[in-house]
């Protein structure tokens, strides 16, 4: 076994570590994989946006 050199450390790097938050390991997904990005329209972007307030307000009435 090679003998570990003087004054190196042996922290683990970023780039091998960051499996753990499942972030950052460079793969897709197999879902998202030969999907086409997309620019979404204005008219769109206003649908969405409509939804999530109706949908916030609609839960702040239920409770």
């Amino acid at each position: 076994m090679a003998r570990k050199k003087e004054g190196t450390s042996s922290k683990k790097s970023n780039s091998s570590r960051n499996g753990a938050n499942g972030k950052g390991t460079g793969k897709t997904s197999a879902s998202k994989r030969g999907r086409k990005k997309r620019e979404l329209t204005a008219e769109e972007l206003t649908l969405i946006a409509w939804k999530k307030t109706y949908e916030n307000h609609h839960q702040r009435v239920k409770n």
